[in-house]
């Protein structure tokens, strides 16, 4: 029989024995992954499908390094499932090797789920193919909403007055300051939609976007054509953004009145000329002028009230020798043109002298719009001897 002293020598040496046993293994079990959560930023609210930005930190509290590369690297991973819910599943480490009582900061971009609702978020760090460890960051609900439509009106460009039936060019710019992105094509795009009753009262009831998409902060500008409504009046002229088939949405145009007035018998544009710049005392010299018949009245040559074309600047003045001239043809019927050429003497003196010209109808009126008025010098200095 073994004395106490035998038995308590054996239990002395298994308990050195297992201290030993377990120093080691503590000591092979200090070589190891581990982390320790330190922050993290994320919104608790996005637009459904938007992208928004992460920013996590953890401290390496293992003893073994972080590091890129290799088959085997550290990266950040989410914690979430399904897996692929934030769309982005792995961020890598900015810097390589993270050393132990290190931080790893990872800032990497997210994108929302497509339903709304709300969503946990979470991240752990990982050794690829070897083990998932540490803490992971706090769990983060975070809401997703679903996109929406709005628009702020910017600006609007059109007459104030128009002629009946005619064309003219509209500008009108919004801001999406909404959630969801403006875009073309499919079954429900984003356009530009009249905002009058009747809808057709210009002509024009849609217009496109002029690029796609239009996302959220952005401006859109439309640039199009209406066509003025065939009675005199006034009328209002207001436009907003319309989703086709889901709804109208944001703020209209400010409500711009456009006079709309009827077209005049005699009306007349002016459409280009041919003219010198410098001429000689006195001298002879040929002029080419067009102007268009825009009224609703034919120009005609003969009878007690020929339509002509009259000096101007000031009117029926003889600066230039004449100050009628008369139609080259029989008549000029309405949105026909007609071309002058004619002679006129300068001035004997010296100096600079108005060249304007505009259509008339004797004994009625002055119509239309007059040629520009041009400045030609009368230059008295003789030419240098040949």
């Amino acid at each position: 029989m073994k004395t106490l002293k035998t038995r308590f020598s054996i239990l002395l040496k298994r308990l050195l024995l297992l201290s030993v046993l377990l120093g080691l293994s503590t000591a092979f079990a200090g070589a190891q992954n581990n982390s320790q959560f330190v922050s993290m930023t994320a919104p608790s609210q996005v637009v459904a499908g938007a992208t928004f930005q992460t920013v996590v930190t953890f401290k390496n509290t293992g003893t073994i390094a972080w590091t890129t590369g290799g088959v085997n690297p550290y990266r950040l991973g989410t914690f979430n499932e399904p897996w692929n819910q934030w769309a982005t599943i792995r961020d890598e480490l900015q810097s390589s090797p993270i050393n132990p009582s290190e931080n790893a900061t990872f800032n990497f971009d997210c994108i929302a789920p497509s339903t709304p609702g709300t969503y946990n978020f979470q991240w752990k760090m990982v050794q690829e193919l070897i083990e998932w460890f540490g803490e992971p960051t706090v769990n983060k609900v975070i809401t997703v909403v679903s996109q929406q439509n709005n628009a702020q009106f910017v600006s609007i460009t059109a007459p104030s007055s128009v002629v009946v039936g005619q064309t003219f060019q509209a500008t009108v710019v919004f801001k999406n300051n909404g959630t969801k992105p403006w875009v073309t094509g499919g079954s429900n795009p984003h356009r530009l939609g009249t905002f009058n009753e009747p809808w057709n009262l210009w002509a024009t009831i849609r217009d496109e976007l002029q690029s796609s998409p239009i996302n959220p902060s952005e401006n859109a500008t439309f640039n199009f054509d209406c066509i003025a409504p065939s009675t005199p009046g006034t009328y209002n002229f207001q436009w907003k953004m319309v989703q086709e088939l889901v709804e109208w949405f944001g703020e209209p145009t400010v409500n711009k009145v456009i006079t709309v007035t009827p077209i005049s018998a005699n009306n007349a544009s002016f459409v280009r000329m041919s003219y010198p710049s410098k001429v000689d005392p006195g001298q002879d010299f040929s002029v080419f002028m067009t102007f268009k018949n825009t009224g609703s009245s034919t120009w005609t040559l003969g009878g007690s009230t020929p339509f002509k074309l009259g000096s101007q600047n000031p009117a029926n003045n003889n600066t230039w020798g004449v100050n009628r001239i008369v139609l080259p043809v029989s008549s000029v019927a309405p949105n026909a043109s007609v071309t002058f050429h004619f002679t006129v003497k300068a001035p004997t003196t010296s100096g600079t002298y108005n060249f304007q010209w505009k259509m008339l109808q004797e004994s009625c009126n002055w119509f239309g719009t007059a040629s520009p008025n041009k400045s030609i010098t009368v230059n008295t200095t003789p030419l240098p001897c040949q």
